[in-house]
């Protein structure tokens, strides 16, 4: 008899503002996800940007006008909450990219 593996996982519990929470669950209904998914995918995103950066890249976003936004990460990629974030998001970061 096979299994697969499933990856550890763990509870965690985030106290968000009411608003937010509610802008994740409204953005999770139009599409067709959870809000767990949104922010798998926002950890995900984060870890490839700090990765981009720890390699000496830049990224940027560039608006219709063509001023340019650099995105910047918000703890980098060697910590140890951007390990597991990295594991956990690795689709979500592939799908980042490939929006991009």
């Amino acid at each position: 008899m096979e299994t697969s593996a499933r990856p550890q996982t763990a509870r965690l519990n985030v106290i968000l503002p009411a608003e937010l929470l509610g802008e994740l669950r409204d953005r999770a209904a139009r599409e067709n996800t959870t809000v767990t998914e949104l922010l798998r995918y926002a950890i995900g995103l984060e870890e490839y940007v700090a990765s981009v950066r720890e390699q000496g890249s830049k990224l940027f976003v560039i608006d219709p006008t063509g001023e340019r936004t650099e995105i910047l990460p918000r703890f980098t990629a060697g910590s140890r909450v951007a390990a597991s974030a990295a594991g956990a998001a690795t689709a979500s970061r592939q799908t980042a990219v490939a929006r991009a």
